[in-house]
């Protein structure tokens, strides 16, 4: 039995397998057969067993067995060799997908949510945590759904500052990760209003005082 872990190249080397026979002489050569035997690649002449391209631990088989390595030396003389090739996991890391831009109008109240940063993770049962590592004064990230809303106690003011750039990281338990940067555009809002309203007079009514009319804020 050999092993081999997933995601390596094509060429890499398996095993070796070794023969003699009893003509002098004789020139041993090596084939592979079996029902994924073109998974694999013997040499014919040195007996090395490489793979003939990566294979996925996750995706695809993760025992191959039913394969043997036959040699021949040409003659009535051979033997064959039956092999099973274990894939053994590799930890890849995980990968993140957000918009390159969100919007959001000034003036949003501290803990309104922006958008959610969407990662993934190829391997089996595997936790991923979020965190940011620019942009936490002004948002801030849900450790466990990568939801991003605005930070506690922040002020969003289009006059004083019309972008930000958040950088989202994604982590699995081993520590890969994947980060993404995020542009956040500060939409501008309309900030005029009222601020004192006087009546230059009483207005007049029917059938009763004047009414005066102020009002301050």
């Amino acid at each position: 039995t050999f092993s081999v872990a997933e995601n390596l190249g094509e060429g890499t080397f398996v095993g070796a397998f070794s023969a003699s026979t009893p003509r002098e002489g004789a020139q041993i050569e090596f084939s592979i057969s079996g029902g994924d035997a073109d998974r694999f690649a013997v040499d014919s002449s040195s007996g090395n067993l490489t793979l003939a391209g990566p294979l996925d631990y996750e995706g695809g088989a993760k025992s191959f067995t039913g394969l043997s390595v036959v040699a021949f030396d040409g003659t009535r003389w051979s033997a064959e060799a039956p092999f099973t090739v274990d894939v053994t996991n590799v930890n890849e890391a995980p990968t993140l997908q957000t918009p390159p831009s969100w919007s959001v109008a000034e003036n949003t109240p501290p803990g309104t949510n922006l958008s959610c940063a969407q990662g993934a993770d190829e391997d089996e049962e595997d936790e991923l945590a979020y965190a940011m590592s620019s942009g936490s004064g002004v948002f801030s990230i849900g450790a466990d759904d990568g939801c991003v809303s605005v930070a506690d106690n922040a002020t969003l003011d289009y006059e004083e500052r019309m972008t930000h750039e958040v950088t989202i990281v994604v982590s699995d338990r081993e520590g890969a990760n994947a980060t993404r940067s995020v542009v956040v555009a500060i939409v501008d809002v309309d900030d005029t209003r009222v601020t004192s309203l006087h009546a230059g007079g009483a207005l007049p009514t029917s059938g009763g005082a004047p009414i005066t009319l102020s009002g301050t804020d």
